[in-house]
């Protein structure tokens, strides 16, 4: 605690998707007994109020032991399996990702193949919409009538639901792989990570605009301003402008990268990224800035990353062997442990409220 953990910048490799997909069911297969008998632990009501870190726990592919946790970041509590606890059902098979509207939380749970409405206030269920292939990330594009469009890893399209119906009413056909997924100004920029390109569609029809190749792979996009995305490749970073749906290069790796996931501070104006460590970038100085935590040890492996800049404080979190409970490591601005909190398996996606 207190101590810096800065380091020089370096270059490393990170563990893939795929070779976690891998090494958790082999594991999985080696310790099977221990994870089919968890231990038990004392029943905790859902917190109730802003100021939290919601936790979306992968659990293990085909488990259906995915969960939520919730961290109060006034009193460092943390709550484990609130989803279950208040519904009595468990959450589902790998929730991915998250958005918030209007009191509510819409979680995209890939491998049962749908979005889990709740309200935030306690986690209770609202409602669910099911009939996805294997869905990834939404993005809201209309408000009246409340529509979304949905990402898919297998369909070959992109869905488009009814909110306060529960129902979808639309498929728009796009190949590959579809992942990140962003909406401005009646544009939706989709990425997909067969090709790795940016799609441009048209939010009212569906139809494909533009498609944006950065000549490397693209591994993830956030927004960095209400006209910009900042793209991350191997090869580099990019800032996307929305307006005029071109590239503007801001930083190139001195060799390729395997990174795996981005956050952005929007108010420090710095870009942080998982490539086995945690890297944070500063655009403006067209130099790499610092390390950030370094895992060498086998119980690290870092997988979720966000960023809170009303706080001015960084989340990581650690799957450790993908079966064990992981954890969630908060650092500050200048690198210093300020708490880790122990949640579920396979912590992925946070979100801030």
């Amino acid at each position: 605690m207190g101590k810096s953990i800065f380091k020089t910048f370096k270059f490393s490799l990170s563990i893939n998707w795929f070779f976690r997909v891998w090494m958790g069911l082999y594991i999985l297969g080696f310790y099977g007994c221990k994870v089919n008998h968890p231990t038990p632990e004392q029943p905790m009501e859902p917190m109730v109020g802003e100021n939290r870190v919601i936790i979306l726990n992968e659990g293990n592919f085909m488990f259906g032991n995915g969960s939520i946790s919730v961290i109060d970041k006034k009193t460092g509590s943390v709550t484990n399996d609130v989803y279950q606890s208040q519904n009595g059902v468990p959450l589902g098979d790998v929730p991915q990702s998250m958005i918030q509207y209007n009191g509510l939380g819409y979680i995209v749970v890939n491998n049962s193949g749908k979005i889990e409405v709740v309200d935030l206030k306690d986690f209770s269920s609202v409602k669910t919409i099911s009939g996805f292939t294997s869905p990834r990330q939404m993005t809201i594009v209309n408000q009246n009538p409340l529509l979304a469009w949905v990402t898919d890893l297998y369909a070959n399209k992109i869905w488009e639901i009814d909110l306060q119906a529960g129902i979808i009413q639309r498929e728009i056909p796009l190949m590959g792989w579809s992942e990140n997924i962003f909406y401005s100004n009646s544009e939706v920029f989709i990425l997909n990570k067969s090709d790795s390109v940016i799609h441009v569609l048209d939010a009212n029809t569906g139809a494909l605009k533009t498609t944006l190749n950065v000549g490397g792979s693209i591994i993830d996009f956030k927004q960095w301003s209400s006209s910009e995305l900042m793209v991350l490749s191997k090869k580099g970073l990019y800032k996307l402008d929305m307006d005029l749906v071109s590239f503007l290069p801001v930083y190139s790796f001195d060799s390729s990268r395997t990174a795996l996931r981005m956050a952005v501070d929007t108010v420090q104006e710095l870009v942080y990224f998982i490539d086995n460590d945690v890297f944070v970038f500063d655009p403006s100085s067209l130099q790499p800035k610092v390390e950030v935590f370094l895992s060498k040890s086998l119980v690290f492996s870092f997988y979720g990353l966000e960023v809170d800049s009303e706080n001015n404080s960084v989340y990581v979190t650690n799957t450790k062997d993908f079966v064990q409970k992981g954890e969630v490591i908060a650092l500050d601005v200048n690198g210093n442990e300020l708490a880790k909190y122990l949640v579920g398996v396979n912590p992925q996606f946070l979100v801030f409220d």
